[in-house]
């Protein structure tokens, strides 16, 4: 069984400061290649998330059931997106991209 440690509020507010979150407005839409749990969902990308000392960044995607996930770049390629699919038996969560980071910090 997997172990879930939980931060207090101070923590992951001093940990926060590590990191360089970007939100990503609008609609852009990515499907997760094989080789995840995930592989063939179509997600809105919501943030960026990076190390400011480290190359690289990864890519922060709500499902269309509202669940949030962090991918590399080279694990997922933009979608072609009929919104009335996805929309279809679970709603897509309201919250904006800046909302959902502002949630995180």
């Amino acid at each position: 069984m997997k172990k879930r440690y939980r931060l207090n509020p101070a923590s992951a507010l001093a940990l926060s400061q590590f990191f360089v979150i970007e939100a990503i407005e609008g609609e852009c839409w990515y499907r997760v290649q094989p080789g995840d749990a995930w592989a063939g969902k179509t997600a809105r990308a919501v943030a960026r998330i990076g190390l400011p000392h480290l190359t690289g960044h990864e890519v922060v995607l709500q499902s269309a059931a509202g669940d949030l996930r962090a991918f590399s770049p080279h694990m997922i390629r933009p979608a072609a997106v009929d919104h009335a699919a996805i929309h279809r038996g679970s709603e897509m969560q309201s919250d904006s991209p800046a909302a959902l980071i502002e949630a995180v910090r």
